[in-house]
């Protein structure tokens, strides 16, 4: 559905910004001119459908926070937003270091104000002119039921408890995409609030988890299980 735009996206881009079920909201009303990302497109993250029907602006405040600009065109509205949604929080949550999305939605932009809260983000503050939502990182796999699509058949082995399948499949993920050490806090909080093994970190690119090891490389892994040591004969 959504792709990490490239340099060679952005006639693409600027076509969605400037459409005229965009622009208004775009500029918060305002008569602007044309809009160009081309000069602050290197300081954002913007993912593009593959129909460029519509984008995803992201703009990191910092490491740890990107403010999220929602630009869809009627062909991704409805039940294709979902998937925006689900690739969205994939990307922010399991690519970058971020751990949570701000978004702004203009007072009179009810459909949009519906939509972010139907996708789990939560109201923080209010102004004249809009809506503040906070999405964190911790709400992920609430939101994406999808994500035990992604767990191991080895880790899913006597595991009956969605949400768990569904941790796990967020920390395959995140591993995969080199973020190793952000999936193992993640997956860590979420095993204490609800008693779940906890995972340990045994290498470089490798983690332990229910008597299992997880070897990541460059979006792929393998899972091994752990070898136990064996009891010691007593001397004689």
């Amino acid at each position: 559905m959504l792709r990490l735009a490239t340099p060679s996206d952005i006639p693409a881009i600027n076509k969605v910004l400037n459409h005229p079920e965009i622009y208004p909201w775009a500029t918060m009303g305002q008569d602007m001119g044309p809009l160009d990302i081309g000069p602050g497109f290197g300081m954002l993250h913007t993912l593009i459908a593959e129909d460029e029907s519509g984008c995803i602006i992201l703009d990191p405040y910092d490491e740890l926070t990107m403010e999220l600009h929602t630009c869809l065109m009627p062909a991704l509205r409805g039940k294709p937003t979902e998937e925006v949604l689900r690739d969205t929080l994939r990307f922010v949550f399991a690519e970058t270091f971020a751990q949570e999305i701000v978004t702004k939605v203009p007072v009179n932009n009810k459909a949009a104000d519906l939509y972010v809260r139907q996708a789990g983000f939560v109201r923080i503050s209010d102004s004249s002119d809009g809506h503040a939502y906070q999405f964190r990182i911790e709400r992920w796999p609430h939101q994406d039921q999808t994500l035990s699509d992604l767990c191991p058949e080895e880790l899913a082995e006597g595991i009956s408890d969605p949400h768990h399948l569904r941790v796990l499949g967020a920390l395959v993920l995140t591993g995969m995409k080199g973020y190793m050490g952000k999936g193992t806090s993640f997956y860590n909080k979420h095993a204490r609030l609800h008693g779940f093994d906890p995972v340990a970190v045994i290498g470089m690119d490798s983690i332990a988890v229910g008597g299992r090891a997880i070897h990541f490389e460059a979006n792929t892994y393998r899972v091994e299980d752990l070898c136990q040591p064996q009891p010691q004969e007593p001397a004689s």
